[in-house]
């Protein structure tokens, strides 16, 4: 379980600093609202020709925003923070901000405008790659010995891990669906990891299904609801849920179980600064 923690730290720390690290990359572009096998597909060109080597997918973040969003220049200690004992690596051509694009709700189910794949060589590094209307970009990569011993034990996505729309649409029936009728501005964030390795037993993969009525940015003293999922992946199946009320300002999620771990990025967003792009 603390590998899965570090693994969403890891996303955590990338959303907060993909204003920081940008690299346009010559790799193909996939469909504008693209599924997680659709990202994962144009993210690994686009690490080999960033970082060169074999990159595979060891972790996944989708997120569907009723609004666009550009993320300010990020202050990179905080990364640093996060990843200590880790050496961060930018790819070259850094821009003052990064766009992550509204996903409209007419696109179907388990599409999202923006992706954030986490890729691993075999060798302890990862290489983390956005995927934003179907254009890939490489934005940085960090090894290291903590790196490589607090994510050494996560593995890649297996050949039978379930696409997104087959992901969100078994969290939708099991209350999601009624959740979005409800507040069909809602942000949805899509996060998860190919799964753990352990004393020769390795855990199916792992995801996270979040459905917010929060306002992004976060407001003080905001009431919001959200809907929750946990999920394995091959195939996909949910083991928990819940819906409830949740302080905006205290997490995204923080008094529903489970939550909390995977609505952190948004949080993150906001407690850097972010605003709305017209």
């Amino acid at each position: 379980m603390f590998a899965i923690i570090v693994a969403a730290v890891v996303i955590v720390g990338i959303l907060g600093a993909a204003g920081f690290l940008f690299h346009k990359t010559t790799a193909n572009t996939t469909e504008p609202y693209a599924t997680l096998n659709e990202a994962d597909s144009v993210a690994g060109p686009a690490a080999v020709h960033a970082l060169s080597g074999s990159w595979n997918a060891v972790l996944a973040a989708g997120i569907r925003l009723p609004a666009q969003v550009s993320l300010l220049l990020a202050n990179l200690s905080s990364v640093e923070n996060l990843t200590s004992g880790c050496t961060l690596t930018a790819v070259p051509g850094a821009p003052t901000s990064i766009t992550v694009d509204a996903t409209p709700n007419s696109v179907l189910a388990g599409h999202a405008a923006f992706w954030l794949v986490g890729l691993s060589n075999g060798a302890g590094s990862i290489a983390l790659v956005s995927v934003d209307l179907g254009n890939p970009v490489a934005l940085y990569s960090f090894a290291g010995s903590t790196c490589a011993t607090e994510l050494g034990d996560v593995v890649g996505f297996p050949s039978t891990e379930s696409d997104s729309p087959a992901l969100v649409a078994a969290a939708n029936a099991s209350g999601g669906a009624a959740f979005l009728a409800q507040y069909p501005s809602a942000t949805q964030l899509l996060a998860g990891l190919g799964g753990i390795s352990v004393d020769g037993f390795t855990s199916p993969p792992f995801w996270e299904v979040v459905d917010t009525s929060c306002p992004l940015p976060l407001l003080l003293n905001e009431t919001g609801a959200e809907f929750n999922a946990t999920l394995t992946g091959a195939p996909a199946n949910v083991e928990t849920h819940a819906t409830g009320p949740v302080n905006c300002a205290a997490g995204l999620g923080s008094s529903l179980p489970g939550a909390s771990l995977v609505t952190a990025p948004l949080l993150l967003l906001a407690a850097l600064g972010f605003y709305s792009g017209d």
